[in-house]
């Protein structure tokens, strides 16, 4: 399957609920984002299956997040062989989170094996704080647990993760994390928070 714009085999959107339980989504492209899944201001809750072999030009080979969209992701899934330029595994852009974590019995979350032109082979995630009431808020989460992210590749930023921001009128900064390259520089408000294991990082 294929989509000129995004979603190249699910789109989600206006408020849905989409439930994945079983099953493969493989082979397919989205021209923008989400190859695989896109999830535009709506919920996704996988709990089984794999996502595969997928491409999108823009975000999120496998799975894209955008617009105050939440995905969960628990147990034995496997999301892996996507492309993308950035994310390729799971991109979140924007306002919204992803969580990941393991099954009761223990079994993890695989990303594993995905290539980015740019950033975060593994997982992706750009987004710029919110002022309310005078104060920054962050809008953009990621809680990553029960998770195996490994062997994927970026060509620039973050093999396994990358931490943005989508404000560019500032000098560029990057947070990183797992398996190939790293780059970081000052003056920039990442607008993510990141839980990866038992462990917090706040771009500030």
């Amino acid at each position: 399957n294929s989509a000129t714009g995004s979603g190249g085999a699910i789109y989600v959107e206006n408020g849905s609920t989409l439930n994945f339980e079983s099953g493969t989504i493989e082979g397919n492209r989205a021209f923008v984002s989400g190859g695989g899944i896109l999830i535009d201001n709506s919920t996704a809750k996988i709990t089984g299956g794999t996502i595969t072999s997928n491409a999108a030009n823009y975000l999120g080979g496998g799975v894209a997040v955008r617009n105050g969209g939440t995905l969960e992701i628990t147990g034995e899934v496997e999301i892996s062989y996507n492309r993308a330029t950035n994310g390729s595994g799971i991109a979140l852009f924007g306002k919204g989170s992803i969580e990941t974590s393991s099954s009761a019995d223990g079994k993890k979350v695989q990303i594993k094996e995905n290539v980015a032109i740019l950033s975060g082979g593994g997982v992706f995630a750009a987004s710029s704080p919110e002022t309310v009431d005078g104060k920054l808020s962050i809008v953009a989460r990621l809680n990553l647990k029960g998770v195996d992210i490994q062997g994927n590749e970026a060509q620039k930023f973050g093999g396994g993760i990358s931490l943005t921001t989508t404000d560019q009128n500032t000098n560029e900064r990057n947070v990183t994390y797992d398996n190939i390259l790293k780059d970081d520089k000052e003056n920039r408000i990442v607008g993510v928070a990141a839980t990866i294991g038992s462990s917090e990082d706040s771009g500030s």
